[in-house]
């Protein structure tokens, strides 16, 4: 599944919005190249609001749908795997959003995986619980692959499977991670 939320512009439902005041200034202060025009802390702080308030939304959803799974006895036979395609910038380098900016609050975003239970796959007993390293979207793929036993997957697939490092305490892949930023 996918959830489109947090992304700009931020609208939580008001459930959610328990940070903003409803006449909070917002994104009528954003250019389209995500320049706040009238910059202010009070308008930033509005705007950052809103977005956490997303972020809790998303967390009720993606909870409702683990209950869910856990509810039919499904949780413990399924791998979930949520991240992010990108963070946001509050004006941390002078601009509010996610374009065109390679800056660590874009680029640096979780990864979160759920395996299926040990008990099912018994070859596999995980070591660590947070893998610190380096990882890349990239790894999501070969990564379920090793998961299901695949210890080669085609060589034309980019990325690492972290099996060996998550299961085996194997040391991490070497490795480099190119990033862009796509100018006009």
């Amino acid at each position: 599944g996918l959830i489109l939320d947090p992304h700009s512009p931020y609208t939580p439902g008001k459930k959610f919005d328990l940070f903003s005041a409803a006449d909070s200034p917002g994104w009528e202060y954003v250019s389209a190249a995500g320049i706040l025009t009238g910059y202010s802390p009070a308008i930033t702080a509005a705007l950052r609001d809103l977005y956490d308030g997303e972020i809790r939304e998303s967390d009720a959803a993606l909870g409702s749908f683990f209950a869910w799974l856990e509810q039919r006895g499904l949780l413990d036979h399924t791998m979930l795997i949520v991240t992010s395609d990108h963070g946001e910038k509050f004006m941390e380098h002078g601009t509010i959003g996610h374009g065109g900016t390679p800056y660590e609050e874009v680029v640096h975003v979780p990864m979160l995986w759920h395996f299926p239970s040990p008990i099912r796959f018994p070859r596999l007993q995980p070591t660590i619980d947070t893998y610190r390293e380096l990882a890349s979207h990239v790894d999501i793929a070969p990564t379920i692959l090793g998961f299901l036993g695949v210890d080669h997957p085609p060589p034309s697939m980019r990325g690492h499977d972290l099996i060996p490092q998550l299961y085996r305490g194997a040391a991490p892949h070497p490795r480099d991670v190119l990033i862009e930023e796509l100018t006009e």
